[in-house]
This record gives C-alpha cells, sequence and structure tokens, in this order.
C-alpha cells in the first residue's frame, strides 16, 4: 500500500531527536549497499522542507576531455524534519536519496530522468 507524508504544522516531537541520520546512513550502506557509498562524498542534514521529505543534491562539472558530467565536491542529503513519519518510512526515504546519491558519485543518472533504468 502506498501512503503518501504530510506536513503536520501541529507536529509536537522533533525527529532530530529521535533518529541520528549518521547512524541510519552507515546502516542502509552497509546492508544495502555492502558499504560501497563513500561517506566522505556525502553530507547528511536536516531539513525544514515542508514539500519534499527527502532530496539528494549535488554540483557537477562538465569534463571537457570526455564531455560528461562529474561530481565537483560532495553529495548533500537532505532529509525534512517537519513531516510525521516512522523509523521504516524514514529508512525508505533515506535509502532512496542514497541511491540518488550514489549514481551521483559514480556518474550516472545526472539528467532529468534520475529516476530512469539506472535508478533501479
Amino acid at each position: 500500500m502506498l501512503t503518501f507524508l504530510q506536513f503536520n504544522e501541529n507536529k509536537t516531537d522533533d525527529i532530530r531527536s529521535l533518529y541520528d541520520l549518521p547512524t541510519l546512513f552507515n546502516m542502509i550502506n552497509k546492508k544495502a549497499f555492502g558499504g560501497a557509498i563513500d561517506k566522505n562524498k556525502i553530507k547528511l542534514r536536516w531539513s525544514n522542507a515542508k514539500k519534499v521529505a527527502g532530496l539528494a543534491s549535488a554540483h557537477f562539472k562538465l569534463n571537457k576531455e570526455t564531455r560528461k558530467k562529474e561530481l565537483d565536491g560532495v553529495v548533500t542529503i537532505s532529509i525534512s524534519h517537519t513531516f510525521d513519519f516512522d523509523e521504516d518510512a524514514l529508512t525508505r526515504i533515506l535509502a532512496h536519496e542514497m541511491i540518488h546519491a550514489d549514481n551521483f558519485i559514480r556518474g550516472i543518472a545526472v539528467s532529468e530522468d534520475d529516476h530512469g533504468p539506472t535508478f533501479k
């Protein structure tokens, strides 16, 4: 069953005090990625976004020799603390953003269609 997360302006608990993003990242990285994501290329942060629960973002530069986009720095994964979600939802959201981050680091799926075949 697909459920949608909703912003809750009356939220009283703060998810930031309940969950540690680096610990959760390390657990997902080990379990789902075999530890392959270089945590030194990832910046984790909480955000106060009200429209998206999670976002992976990065800056890219064009390699003039290969004519391909390459990661310029680190990938930032932002998770909103303004939504009501439990540990399972938080884990799925972070894992989803980690797929984007891994693709960015490996130089794939750097396009308008970030949920294409290479995402899966």
